[in-house]
């Protein structure tokens, strides 16, 4: 049970210690593919982006 816990662990030391860029060309690798999650991730940033114009966009009253 202990060494099972102690696995676990470093298993999760281990993930927090990959490279960020890594995760990055990973996460765009995904990004890329042609699956139905890319086009979620796809649709999704599309609509932070027309927030983010919309918002910004504003004329201050």
């Amino acid at each position: 049970m202990a060494q099972r816990y102690r696995f676990r662990k470093n298993q999760r030391i281990q993930q927090k210690r990959k490279n960020p860029t890594e995760l990055i060309a990973k996460s765009s690798q995904y990004y890329h593919n042609d699956t139905i999650s890319s086009d979620c991730l796809f649709d999704f940033r599309k609509v932070l982006l027309l927030c983010y114009i919309s918002l910004t966009s504003e004329n201050p009253q």
